[in-house]
């Protein structure tokens, strides 16, 4: 047991996270096909009124996040999400995802496959989105809805399981 509070906590994960590079180093040449698996979660923070998303992209084969952005559900910020891939990802990857139309309108039609749950071509994604809102009570999405009074404490706790 280590002798900190929970707000030096807070703010050491967001110092950290503020210092991460948000651009991953993609090697030139990767072994096999280029596979990556987008999704969207949500969340509330400060109440119902303010809903939040995270859309993630992963590399189904290493399984590490290429891509991650939070705020709505638009297409601005599926269109931010592609834009933050690394350029093989954006030339060279077939991309997994649901049937959320601003998927399909962001996505070149040749690379992208909507599908649905039961295909398990999105389960990678999926389970670590699961993970993440088991690992961290604030991303609750079942009843009852555990509302972050503070944004602030939020990305902290988003940037905590990221660096777990």
């Amino acid at each position: 047991m280590t002798q900190v509070s929970w707000s030096w906590l807070q703010d050491y994960v967001s110092w950290k996270l503020a210092r991460t590079p948000r651009q991953v180093k993609v090697p030139g040449k990767t072994p096999g096909k280029l596979m990556i698996e987008c999704d969207e979660m949500w969340s509330f923070v400060d109440g119902k009124k303010n809903e939040v998303y995270i859309w993630l992209a992963i590399d189904r084969n290493s399984r590490k996040i290429f891509g991650c952005f939070v705020g709505d559900r638009t297409r601005k910020l599926a269109r931010q999400l592609w834009a933050d891939l690394p350029p093989i990802y954006q030339q060279s990857a077939v991309a997994y995802t649901d049937f959320w139309q601003a998927y399909t309108i962001v996505i070149p039609i040749k690379p992208h496959r909507a599908v649905g749950k039961e295909t398990s071509q999105t389960n990678r994604i999926e389970r670590l989105n699961n993970t993440n809102r088991a690992a961290n009570f604030s991303i609750g999405k079942t009843k009852p809805i555990i509302f972050q009074k503070a944004q602030q404490s939020y990305w902290s706790d988003l940037g905590f399981c990221a660096l777990l």
